[in-house]
C-alpha cells in the first residue's frame, strides 16, 4: 500500500508542477509578449502564396491589412517588389474568374 501511495503522491506532484509551468508560460507570453514583441503577428499578416524561383529564392504574396505585398525572399534578404491594394487585386481576380468560366 505504501508503494501505491508513493506513486500517487509523486504523480500528483508532477502534474501540479507541469500545470504551474504551463500556466506561467501562457501568462508570460500573454503579458510580457506584447511588451517585448514576442507575440505572433496574428491575422494582420498572412502568407497567401509562395513560389520558388531558384535555389533559396522565392516570390511571396503576403496579405497585410488592406493591401497585398509581393516580396522577393532570399536566404539573406527580404525585398519589397510591389504593393497591391486589396480592392484592385480582388477586382482583377474576379475578372479573371469570369474569363475562366467563359472558356469552359
Amino acid at each position: 500500500m505504501d508503494l501505491l501511495t508513493g506513486i500517487i503522491k509523486t504523480g500528483s506532484a508532477l502534474a501540479f508542477v507541469l500545470g504551474m509551468i504551463f500556466i506561467f508560460s501562457v501568462g508570460a507570453k500573454k503579458y510580457l509578449g506584447r511588451r517585448y514583441g514576442i507575440t505572433r503577428p496574428g491575422p494582420f499578416l498572412q502568407v497567401i502564396s509562395s513560389t520558388s524561383i531558384g535555389m533559396k529564392k522565392e516570390i511571396t504574396l503576403v496579405e497585410a491589412g488592406e493591401q497585398y505585398l509581393v516580396l522577393g525572399v532570399t536566404a539573406n534578404q527580404i525585398s519589397l517588389l510591389t504593393r497591391i491594394k486589396k480592392d484592385s487585386f480582388n477586382a482583377a481576380n474576379t475578372t479573371q474568374e469570369k474569363h475562366d468560366h467563359e472558356r469552359i
